[in-house]
């Protein structure tokens, strides 16, 4: 539920920067799906803001929600071949993606966050309270 926009120079790669939409701008195509999700499991440590509720019930209130360190390392490689190069970083989850507003999506952009979703948060407070895997190899 993020948008690509420009592509720019990452050294030698090119590195695509996701962008959180704006109000009533969503893009739901598969390939932005992909890169958002590419995106919040390829972090160095991959944490997602906690504006939902449902990380709440597995681990006690914090700002941000943090992937186990087992997760990132399952994930090493998965996206090499991914044609879209994906640029690290956290992202936001909420509930209700589709009625963030403009200062909202403003103010998450200033912490820099890549991409608004709505399980990352949940997914890592279940993982490491439980010791349990949400990704499979």
């Amino acid at each position: 539920m993020c948008r690509r926009s420009a592509v720019r120079s990452a050294g030698r790669r090119t590195a695509l920067r996701l962008r959180l939409p704006l109000p009533g701008e969503h893009d739901l195509s598969g390939s932005a799906q992909a890169a958002a999700a590419a995106a919040l499991l390829r972090a160095n440590r991959a944490r997602a803001l906690r504006d939902e509720g449902t990380s709440y019930h597995y681990q006690p209130a914090a700002e941000f929600s943090t992937a186990p360190t087992g997760m990132l390392s399952l994930m090493a490689g998965a996206f090499d071949n991914l044609h879209v190069p994906v640029e690290r970083g956290a992202t936001w989850t909420t509930d209700a993606p589709f009625r963030e507003t403009a200062a909202a999506v403003e103010a998450m952009r200033s912490r820099g966050l890549l991409a608004v979703e709505m399980e990352a948060a949940a997914l890592y407070a279940f993982a490491t309270a439980r010791e349990k895997p949400v990704l499979y190899r």
